[in-house]
């Protein structure tokens, strides 16, 4: 009996050893310093907490030695170190408009464009440095240019004003219109301020004289002389377009835009007799060009150019293409 209980309780013994599963070694979770340190960044970056977010890259990037980790990150850390550059550079350029310091202004807002053109803080800056404008009887968009920028660069700053106050047809500026000149961006060049000063009071226009009546098919009135003058440009009839205008300003003498349109198709028909070698005729395009446009920038350097040809050709007593 006591033999059958010994060997039951071996038995037991056994399955008891045998049923129970081997314990198993659990390994702590590993957390990924550079992951949380990045993501730490980029919530002070949504944040725009840039120093804080500075300091999250920079230890995401001390916390890893994965070459395109290191570089996502310090990727983002030149991106947060010029967003602390344009705080500093706005919050110095706010200092300077409470201590009314123009000059200041403008070459902050310059230094911080070459940064990042389109961030916030630069619109935020050129939007304090545009000037509005009340029209008053006798303004013209081209003559406002040439107060508020000093000079016309061709006609793209005419152009910019005109395209940034959603203005389609300049001569239909009314009295009272409000005209806002920003400050602009043209491509290769430095920033175009306008002039915080408003233009002089326009001395009175003297009376128009009394025009002949015109009956018939010769009577046009200007917009359909204008667009009909467009429509030889467009087609590159410039000889053609420079007849029109010519018609169109001796119907409406005080339309700067019929002068502007007579100014370019001059220019491109000089450009086209240049081409050619016949500058004789080239400059007295270019010279018309500008009589019509004195904005016209272009026109000097080409006035210049062609001058200096003759000249040269005059000196070698080389034959100078002259056509009727």
């Amino acid at each position: 009996m006591k033999k059958t209980i010994f060997v039951a309780k071996i038995l037991l013994l056994c399955l008891l050893i045998c049923g129970c599963p081997p314990k198993t070694k659990v390994e702590p979770v590993k957390t990924d310093r550079f992951e949380a340190l990045f993501a730490e960044g980029l919530k002070y970056e949504s944040l725009k907490e840039w120093q804080k977010a500075q300091t999250a890259f920079q230890a995401s990037i001390v916390a890893t030695s994965d070459v395109e980790r290191r570089q996502t990150a310090q990727d983002r850390l030149v991106d947060v170190k010029k967003q602390i550059r344009l705080q500093a550079l706005y919050e110095q350029f706010i200092d300077y408009q409470k201590r009314e310091l123009s000059d200041k202004m403008r070459e902050t807002l310059s230094e911080a464009h070459l940064i990042a053109p389109d961030n916030p803080y630069v619109c935020k800056m050129m939007d304090v440095l545009k000037m509005k404008h009340s029209i008053r009887p006798g303004d013209l968009i081209s003559k406002l240019c040439q107060h508020y920028y000093g000079k016309t660069e061709g006609y793209e700053l005419v152009k910019r004003v005109n395209a940034y106050n959603k203005i389609t047809n300049p001569e239909k500026i009314e009295t009272g219109q409000v005209v806002i000149f920003p400050v602009i961006d043209l491509p290769g060049k430095p920033l175009y301020f306008p002039n915080p000063n408003p233009p002089p009071d326009l001395p009175p226009r003297p009376a128009p004289s009394p025009q002949p009546t015109e009956t018939g098919e010769t009577k046009m009135i200007p917009r359909q002389c204008l667009e009909k003058g467009i429509g030889f440009f467009n087609d590159r009839q410039f000889q053609e377009a420079i007849v029109q205008f010519e018609t169109c300003a001796s119907q409406n003498k005080e339309g700067t835009t019929v002068y502007e349109w007579l100014s370019r198709s001059y220019f491109q028909s000089g450009l086209n007799l240049y081409a050619q070698g016949k500058y004789p005729q080239a400059l007295n395009a270019f010279k018309a060009s500008h009589k019509n446009f004195a904005g016209c920038s272009e026109c000097k350097k080409f006035i210049k150019k062609t001058e200096m040809i003759i000249l040269q050709k005059q000196r070698d007593k080389d034959p100078i293409l002259v056509f009727p």
